[in-house]
């Protein structure tokens, strides 16, 4: 024998009571009975039952007479489900109950980003994502807030902003690159776009080197 709960859901029941040829469905609610197994089900399965059928029956699959024999047998097991997911749901209200003894209850209104009627500039960005990881490494990843508050009782503009800038590039590359622009400024008349210039500095070149070589 299983003591441990099952939780059915209606389109088990529809298909049990619905379509007697659906032995499949059929051998496994007798194997359940028969080994006494538990059952609950949610307080929507009546109408979702219900509601079922109807559909059945509008789309002309059952008649009117077989929808009442189906809705009957349905709500008859439904009921003895229900007994014992209404006998589970009083055990937990009493576990719950005792649980809280003397301790105090309160209650709020579900999360929803501190206002009732969010909009899409109100979503998570990539900064508020990252921000966790990069308050670890705060020291090598200095981050930049800026700040507007809101004024007066009825405010009309406010803004956050925050930038985490990279160190690397502007504490090592910017200053490396800018002196290497620094000290190689003198030379830039030399790259002036004219062509026949540039091959006498290629002549003037060999002719230095082949000097060199014959000395």
């Amino acid at each position: 024998m299983h003591s441990s709960w099952l939780c059915i859901d209606a389109n088990l029941v529809v298909r049990l009571v619905a379509d007697p040829a659906d032995t499949l469905v059929r051998k496994q609610w007798e194997q359940w009975d028969t080994g006494k197994r538990q059952l609950a089900a949610p307080t929507l399965l009546y109408y979702e039952v219900a509601n079922a059928l109807y559909r059945y029956q509008t789309a002309g699959l059952l008649s009117a007479s077989s929808v009442q024999l189906a809705l009957k047998a349905a709500l008859a097991r439904a009921a003895a489900v229900a007994w014992g997911g209404a006998g589970l749901a009083l055990l937990l209200a009493a576990l719950r109950r005792q649980l809280l003894a003397g301790r105090p209850v309160t209650r709020e209104p579900t999360w929803d980003c501190g206002y009732a009627a969010p909009t899409a500039r109100m979503q998570y960005t990539a900064s508020s994502f990252a921000a966790p990881l990069i308050r670890q490494f705060r020291g090598l990843l200095p981050t930049r807030r800026r700040f507007v508050p809101p004024q007066g009782f009825f405010p009309t503009r406010s803004a956050l902003e925050t930038e985490t800038p990279d160190v690397y590039r502007e504490r090592l590359y910017q200053p490396l690159f800018a002196g290497v622009e620094r000290l190689l400024r003198p030379f830039r008349g030399l790259q002036h776009g004219r062509l026949n210039l540039y091959v006498l500095y290629i002549v003037a070149a060999l002719l230095a080197m082949l000097a060199w070589k014959l000395r």
